[in-house]
């Protein structure tokens, strides 16, 4: 993509295998974003300093196989999705998937097309269109997969438990993404809880965030092969402390069950800096919206069908310019680093946040 502990299948432990293309301050829920009464919103060369330096990282959380109307409302298996993550982002009602089953959704993210993969899950042949991994490598902005309980770094064969899908692996399932060569260090752990997303959090806290990140939670943890009660509890125990961090945060789902506009429609929610708390938009996006959206919002090319996608905003802002910090966030010229704990956006100190030292 908190609470509860979820407890690996097998007893296996967990890791995240990282995949490396070269704040207000928070509550005690870590969420962040503008508060507001419940609303209904319409909707040349990058510069990789300003994705780096004077924006948010943005952080997209890919969940599996459930439906809009499973998740929202549900405060009895997701509780911390219904009560806590809604109320403090916003909210796209009219989200859909673009197909069946995961893999052709997982590459419309990651090419803006399905490469002819509608109806399996067979990712060889890999898929060989142009992806945004190799156009954000292109274009010197640091790009991260961090894909849960993949066995070994860099490998995309099954981890021995079955925790871990290439399916799902938006790196893993594109050849350009493979021949890059820039994947980065696995990480091992004993739960979805920990470690979760902390080398995630250890990244965002460091002086040269990731300003792209796309997390796949590994099969118990996305909802696919546990219940949505699990996946909650995995959110809610990691998207608080990327949030703290400053990252813009996006929740949405491989897939629903039916096929309703390609795929079934989605919770999408977003959460974050810029981000209107309790917000509802009621645009009619996709998958290739997402893309559309993160592309326009790092100054990139769309791919594919994200040329003719209407963006979903990232930031809170349908702008080509992401938005920028509030003032009372922007970096100041202080010695001081803030540690992971305290937040801290590209190794500077930022005001109003906490726990930094020299």
């Amino acid at each position: 993509m908190l609470g509860l502990a979820v407890v690996c299948l097998i007893g296996a432990a967990c890791g995240t295998a990282v995949h490396d293309t070269d704040t207000a301050t928070p509550n005690a829920t870590g969420m962040l974003g503008t508060p507001s009464a419940a609303s209904t919103t319409t909707s040349a060369s990058p510069s990789p300093t300003r994705s780096h330096t004077s924006h948010p990282p943005v952080v997209v959380i890919l969940m599996e196989n459930e439906e809009s109307s499973s998740i929202v409302g549900n405060t009895t298996s997701a509780p911390y999705i219904t009560k806590t993550l809604i109320p403090s982002g916003t909210l796209f009602t009219s989200y859909y998937a673009v197909s069946h089953p995961s893999l052709p959704d997982y590459l419309a993210l990651t090419v803006g097309d399905t490469c002819g993969k509608d109806g399996t899950d067979t990712v060889i042949p890999l898929c060989t269109e142009p992806s945004i991994w190799t156009q954000m490598s292109a274009a010197g902005i640091t790009a991260r997969e961090w894909a849960e309980s993949e066995s070994a770094n860099c490998s995309y064969t099954s981890d021995g438990t079955g925790l871990y899908a290439q399916r799902h692996d938006s790196y893993a399932m594109v050849a350009d993404a493979e021949a890059l060569s820039t994947c980065g260090d696995l990480t091992t752990g004993t739960g979805s809880s920990s470690p979760g997303v902390a080398p995630l959090d250890a990244a965002l806290a460091s002086a040269s965030p990731p300003a792209y990140s796309f997390v796949t939670p590994n099969v118990c943890d996305d909802m696919h092969s546990c219940s949505i009660r699990s996946g909650d509890s995995w959110l809610s125990a990691n998207v608080p402390a990327l949030l703290r961090a400053g990252a813009d945060v996006i929740v949405t789902f491989d897939e629903g069950t039916s096929s309703t506009n390609g795929g079934g429609p989605v919770i999408t929610v977003e959460a974050g800096l810029g981000v209107t708390a309790g917000a509802k938009n009621g645009t009619l996006y996709n998958h290739y919206s997402l893309l559309a959206g993160i592309e326009k919002h790092f100054g990139l090319p769309r791919l594919s069908n994200a040329q003719t996608a209407t963006p979903l905003p990232i930031g809170g802002s349908a702008s080509s310019s992401p938005n920028p910090l509030p003032a009372r966030l922007v970096p100041h010229t202080s010695s001081k680093r803030c540690r992971p704990n305290g937040g801290v956006f590209a190794g500077r100190h930022l005001t109003g946040l906490s726990a930094c030292s020299r």
